[in-house]
């Protein structure tokens, strides 16, 4: 009989799914259509989640895996022309590329400071910032 029982937690988003089991928070990036690329919902979320679990003393480690057959495609180009930001919209090439650098360093900063055990479960090609994820992780394990 299993005795396991996982603990859901809200992400915010359908993109981002979280469940603690075993002290083990599984954080899961939940866009396989896309290649769990990352997007304006899913990258903020996924910050949000990884301070959570920095801070949930029922968390002693983390596991960044993604749905479906790809760990991370890196950013979502179709949105990263959008208008979602309407304060952004007259910035330069040269702001953009900064804006995005500094979310993306935000981001695996967020993982390689945290205190707790991180592993990045690869189901498949990691690219461009879904790479820099895999590498903030302190191990990372590949299917074949």
């Amino acid at each position: 009989m299993d005795t396991t029982t996982a603990r859901h937690i809200d992400t915010g988003t359908d993109e981002l799914l979280c469940e603690v089991r075993d002290r083990v928070a599984v954080i899961t990036l939940n866009r396989p259509q896309a290649r769990n690329a990352l997007s304006d919902h899913l990258s903020p979320a996924l910050r949000e989640m990884i301070r959570h679990c920095r801070d949930d003393a029922g968390v002693g480690a983390v596991l960044v895996t993604g749905a479906g057959t790809a760990f991370c495609a890196g950013g979502d180009v179709k949105g990263m022309g959008s208008a979602s930001n309407p304060a952004k919209r007259d910035w330069t090439v040269q702001q953009r590329v900064a804006d995005l650098q500094d979310r993306q360093r935000r981001l695996t900063g967020a993982l390689v400071a945290l205190r707790k055990p991180t592993v990045a479960a690869l189901p498949g090609p990691a690219a461009g910032a879904g790479l820099s994820i895999a590498l903030a992780c302190d191990l990372r394990i590949a299917a074949q």
